[in-house]
C-alpha cells in the first residue's frame, strides 16, 4: 500500500476546525492490502481499512469491479470446468495467489500465453478474471499507453491485471515498465503524488510467440517482475462440441458470474489472516519443493508457480474450487514445465498410480 498523503495538523499549533479522526485519514493511490483489510480495484474495501481514502477510478472501472452471481453459480457454470486443464487453472492460480505476492517477497510475474486461437486464449483469461471482476470491462487494452498501464497496475496492486488483444513487438514495450516491480513517478493525481510506487500483482496477456521472440533479450524486461511464457493448451471439457461452443460459454458466464469468489477469498483470509499468513509462508516451500528438479537460474520462476499453488490449495480450503490440492498442483507443474520447456518428472505419487501429465 502506498501512503500518499495524509491530512496535515494545523500549523498554528494544537486540531485544526477538522475532528482529530479525519486529521489522521491517509489518502492512497494504491489497491491492495491495507492495514487490516484490503481494498478491490473498484474502490470497494474488504475488512478494517478505517480511516483511509482511496481515489476511486472511472466510473466504468468501479462497474468492471462489481461482484454479480453467487459462488454456486460461478462453481458450476465456471470453476467447475477448471477440473483436469491446466491453463485454467493457470489463470485460478494467478486469480488465487496474487493476494499472497508479497507475503513470498514476490513483486509477481507476467504469464505471456502463446500460441493457438485468440478467441481461446481469451477466454482462458477470463476464467481468471472472473474471480474479481467482469469477464469484458475489467480487461485493459493491450494497445493502452504506458502511463495508463501503470496506472492500472497501480488499482490492481495485490491482485490480477487481464490485458486483451494480442501483445506484439509493437505495443509489447509499453510494458516493459511493469516489469521492474515499481511505476516510475511522473507527475501527481487529484494534487497526490503516484509515482515512485512498488506493487505486486499477476498479469495476465497473450500473443503469438513467445515474449523474448519479438521483444529482445536486450530489452531489461524481467528485472523484478519476470514474463513467464506458456504455450497455449485447451484441453476442452467433453461438454462442448468444439472451441467455439466453449468460448461462448465462457464469455456468457463470465460476464454474468463474477467478483463473488474474490471477495469470498479475501473474507476468509481476513477473518484469520495471521493464521493463514502463517500457513502461506509455510506451503510456499512446500509447493516449491513439489516442483522437481527446478534448473539453475529458475528458482524465481518456480517460486512464482509455487505461490500460485498455494492460491489455490487455499480456494480449495474455503470451498471456492472442486477438486484436490494435489489435482491442482499438478497441473501447475505442468504450466511450469511448458514453460521451461522440458519435460516434467512424475511426482512419486504419479509413479505408483501409473499416472501421467495432462
Amino acid at each position: 500500500m502506498n501512503l500518499s498523503e495524509t491530512t496535515p495538523a494545523n500549523p498554528a499549533g494544537g486540531h485544526s476546525p477538522l475532528t482529530s479522526e479525519i486529521e489522521q485519514r491517509q489518502t492512497i493511490t494504491m489497491t491492495g492490502w491495507c492495514g487490516n483489510g484490503y481494498l478491490l480495484p473498484g474502490g470497494e474495501s474488504i475488512g478494517d481499512v478505517s480511516n483511509t481514502d482511496f481515489f476511486l477510478p472511472s466510473t466504468k472501472e468501479q462497474e468492471a469491479y462489481r461482484a454479480a452471481g453467487t459462488l454456486d453459480e460461478w462453481l458450476r457454470r465456471i470453476g467447475n470446468y477448471a477440473h483436469d486443464n491446466s491453463r485454467l487453472y493457470l489463470m485460478l492460480g494467478a486469480a488465487f495467489g496474487a493476494p499472497l505476492l508479497s507475503w513470498a517477497g514476490l513483486n509477481g510475474a507476467i504469464i505471456h500465453l502463446y500460441g493457438g486461437n485468440h478467441d481461446v486464449q481469451n477466454a482462458v483469461q477470463r476464467v481468471g478474471q472472473s474471480v474479481w471482476g467482469h469477464g469484458y470491462k475489467a480487461f485493459v487494452s493491450g494497445n493502452a499507453s504506458r502511463s495508463a498501464l501503470e496506472q492500472a497496475a497501480l488499482s490492481r496492486n495485490d491482485g490480477l491485471l487481464s490485458i486483451s488483444g494480442e501483445i506484439h513487438a509493437s505495443n509489447a514495450r509499453n510494458l516493459i515498465p511493469l516489469t521492474t516491480g515499481k511505476v516510475r513517478g511522473r507527475g501527481t493525481r487529484a494534487g497526490v503524488r503516484c509515482g515512485g510506487n512498488p506493487f505486486c500483482l499477476f498479469v495476465t496477456l497473450m500473443g503469438d510467440v513467445r515474449w523474448e521472440d519479438f521483444i529482445g533479450a536486450d530489452s531489461g524486461a524481467g528485472q523484478g517482475v519476470p514474463v513467464i511464457s506458456v504455450p497455449y493448451y485447451l484441453k476442452r471439457p467433453d461438454v462442448f462440441s468444439d472451441d467455439a461452443a466453449f468460448v461462448d460459454w465462457v464469455q456468457e458466464s463470465c460476464n454474468r458470474y463474477y467478483g463473488t469468489v474474490g471477495r469470498i477469498y479475501m473474507q476468509q483470509l481476513l477473518a484469520n489472516k495471521s493464521h493463514w499468513q502463517q500457513f502461506a509462508v509455510r506451503d510456499f516451500a512446500a509447493c516449491y519443493n513439489f516442483l522437481l528438479d527446478v534448473p539453475p537460474g529458475k528458482e524465481q520462476i518456480a517460486r512464482i508457480f509455487a505461490v500460485m499453488m498455494t492460491g489455490l490449495k487455499l480456494a480449495i480450503r474455503f470451498d471456492l474450487c472442486w477438486d484436490t490440492e494435489f489435482n491442482v498442483m499438478c497441473r501447475i507443474m505442468d504450466c511450469f514445465y511448458d514453460a521451461l520447456e522440458v519435460v516434467a518428472p512424475l511426482t512419486d505419487a504419479q509413479n505408483e498410480n501409473g499416472g501421467s501429465h495432462e
